[in-house]
């Protein structure tokens, strides 16, 4: 047997009698790696033998009168000391009925005719580390094949972590997080119906009852205008459909009555766009029809308007903003398909009053709690299936791929419950609910794992030694992280097993809550009258949190870096001479800027010609001037 990669396997590596075992690599195997049970092994020699988490590499079972010893040696086990060596063999120094395994002379380093694997990982700088660009260098047991990038992902340990419960007990409410962080719980049954208005503060993990609500009520639908204030809109009070509108002041914990919406409902879906308007969508009415309808709210002129109506009617829905400025209807429930529940997606872009059919949602179900995190994901989590059974389901949708994945399940099903995302990071948080008999106060918190993370600057300093950096923003929260290496090939043309052995620590002081990034820069960038000669000045300004940093390059083609790479720098500005480049030759000086929260601006490019002696500018952050045009009445 030769040349095998046997690696993360939770039982015996491999299991031997009369065999040649000779340049294979055995790495992560959780029982023994080598089990040797009958016959006369010719010879062990030339294997590594690294990171096994089982009790032994070498379990010997032959008795002595029958083999008395068994040749082991010139094998790489991790060290050269012959005493750890030993504890990692099972022979006649455990039990001496058994033959003796010969393991020395031993190889100083690891087998390099034998498959690879990942050695080590290191950080700079290093763990636990802040807001900071992270150096990964990675060690491989032999030369690779350079034309083939490892991947490189990070997941944090943290998952589903249970909060402080809700003071109230029930189902068929709503949550909305407020700008500050908090997180506000509205209405709902819990044996009645409830007017009930509860405060949770995520940093200090405590509740505290507010004003209660003048309309008691279930299954409202519920949004955050732009100036922070709740409405409350719609829902059910003793089987009666409502279309009351009432508005929740958190800073003087006061209520008021506002316009009712044309349309009375419950189970409708609730979102304040980018234009600063609150479209409500779907939902039921009192004879349980199922709403197509989208009706917006204007919170500055306390007035309503009709928009073109979603594709398919349903109610029990999750509705969410995303990212892009564009609603998505997720899910629901239409008294028809499914037994009533749906995977159904469909965008729908104020901008221009349009919807389109988006990708499946994999588990068709109602009554489930949708969010988007900070991260652009979508997250749609437990719910009633089509079967009618309580769900445990999580599943992540990607707006820009169009896709969707399964993540770790809630702790428990339920359904008829709500979910909020937190300020400042990628975590959400469910609250209440419902499962056979009780309603629940249970709240949990869910960090997304990091699987993705943006890697760049990646080369190879050495055949066996792979660099990459990656950023950690206010996007990754504190925790735990184990790093995922894994995709890189050996010359032999053998693909690594994954290896998770590293972990390091995302720790960062303060309350970083910038998780945007900062506007384009904006360039003045001048061509020298030779052409080796370029240079630049950027201005840029990001309303949330300071600027830290700033990176430029050069290039051939836009936001191009083929004639200098990027380049870090605290300055606003940028000479450099010495560049080849011909007279005359269209190059590209691209900036872009970090801010606090460590994300990265879009690149910002300015066109020069070089030797021209020339400046242009883009106006990315420039403000433009509009005529005023100012009209009376007669």
């Amino acid at each position: 047997m030769k040349g095998n990669l046997i690696a993360n396997i939770t039982g015996t590596g491999l299991e031997i009698g009369s065999a040649t075992v000779v340049s294979n690599t055995f790495t992560g195997i959780g029982g023994n790696a080598v089990r040797i049970t009958s016959g006369a092994p010719v010879k062990i020699a030339g294997n590594n033998f690294e990171f096994n988490t089982g009790t032994y590499d070498v379990e010997n079972l032959i008795l002595a009168t029958a083999l008395p010893t068994i040749d082991a040696r010139n094998n790489w086990w991790g060290t050269t000391e012959g005493n750890v060596i030993q504890t990692r063999i099972f022979d006649y120094g455990d039990d001496y009925t058994l033959g003796t395994v010969l393991h020395a002379p031993v190889l100083a380093a690891p087998a390099t005719d034998a498959p690879a694997y990942v050695r080590s990982v290191t950080l700079a700088p290093e763990s636990p580390v802040g807001i900071q660009t992270v150096t990964f260098d990675v060690e491989f047991s032999r030369e690779m094949d350079t034309m083939v990038a490892p991947s490189l992902a990070f997941a944090n340990e943290e998952g589903w972590v249970s909060q402080n419960p809700m003071p109230t007990a029930r189902r068929q409410f709503e949550a909305v997080t407020t700008p500050d962080g908090r997180i506000y719980t509205v209405g709902g049954y819990g044996g009645s119906f409830l007017a009930t208005m509860e405060e949770y503060d995520p940093v200090s993990n405590t509740w505290r009852a507010r004003q209660s609500m003048p309309t008691a009520r279930v299954d409202p639908a519920v949004a955050v205008t732009p100036n922070g204030r709740i409405l409350v809109i719609g829902g059910n009070l003793d089987g009666v459909r409502l279309n009351t509108i009432e508005e929740y002041d958190p800073a003087t914990d006061t209520w008021r009555t506002l316009s009712p919406m044309p349309t009375a409902r419950q189970d409708a879906g609730a979102v304040t766009a980018p234009n600063g308007l609150i479209y409500v969508i779907g939902g039921t009415t009192g004879d349980w029809n199922h709403l197509s309808n989208v009706e917006v709210y204007d919170p500055i002129m306390d007035t309503w308007q009709t928009r073109s109506p979603m594709p398919t009617a349903r109610g029990s829905l999750g509705v969410v903003l995303g990212h892009n400025g564009r609603i998505y209807a997720i899910g629901g429930n239409n008294g028809v398909d499914n037994e009533g529940s749906m995977g159904t997606v469909e965008e729908y872009d104020p901008a221009t009053d349009t919807w389109r059919t988006r990708a499946t949602m994999p588990t068709s179900r109602r009554c489930l709690a949708t969010v988007t995190s900070s991260n652009g994901r979508i997250y749609a989590v437990g719910g009633l299936s089509a079967q009618v059974e309580l769900l445990d389901t999580l599943e992540e949708y990607d707006p820009v791929a169009n896709s969707w994945q399964q993540l770790e399940p809630l702790s428990f099903p339920r359904m008829a419950f709500t979910a909020a995302p937190a300020v400042g990071s990628t975590s959400f948080y469910v609250i209440g609910g419902y499962v056979i008999t009780d309603n629940l106060a249970a709240v949990e918190k869910y960090t997304p794992p990091i699987s993705d993370p943006e890697l760049y600057n990646a080369s190879w300093p050495q055949p066996d030694h792979y660099r990459s950096s990656s950023d950690i923003t206010a996007l990754i929260p504190r925790g735990v992280y184990h790093l995922t290496v894994s995709d890189a090939v050996g010359t032999d043309g053998i693909e690594i097993a994954p290896n998770s052995i590293t972990a390091f620590t995302v720790d960062y002081a303060g309350a970083i809550n910038d998780t945007t990034p900062p506007p384009m820069p904006s360039i003045i960038g001048c061509a020298g009258t030779t052409p080796d000669a370029l240079s630049a000045e950027w201005s840029v300004n990001d309303p949330e949190s300071a600027i830290t940093l700033y990176q430029y390059a050069i290039g051939t083609t836009l936001d191009g870096a083929e004639v200098v790479n990027w380049t870090n720098t605290a300055a606003t500005e940028m000479s450099r001479s010495g560049l080849a480049l011909s007279n005359g030759q269209r190059v590209y000086i691209s900036v872009r800027a970090r801010n606090e929260g460590g994300l990265w601006s879009q690149a910002g490019s300015i066109g020069v010609l070089a030797g021209s002696g020339e400046c242009d500018q883009n106006r990315n952050n420039y403000p433009i001037y509009l005529p005023l045009v100012l009209r009376t009445q007669p």
